[in-house]
């Protein structure tokens, strides 16, 4: 399973919107516009791409070529 945007996402819930970097720790820390890692099966992914860019970074991360842990 697939988790996009925990943290940003339960500051917009709390707030009604996220900001970047405050709630957006991992891409924060990595100065990047994408950041995913796998936990057992599930994928969580923190990101501030949409569409194609987002689809893009995700094949290269399935793939083992790059964009996160």
């Amino acid at each position: 399973m697939y988790f996009i945007n925990e943290k940003p996402g339960d500051a917009a819930e709390k707030r009604g919107y996220a900001i970047y970097p405050d709630d957006f720790p991992m891409l924060a820390a990595t100065k990047s516009d994408f950041f995913a890692w796998k936990t057992g099966e599930d994928v969580h992914v923190e990101t501030t791409l949409m569409g194609k860019a987002l689809f893009k970074k995700l094949r290269a991360f399935e793939l083992g070529n790059g964009g996160g842990a």
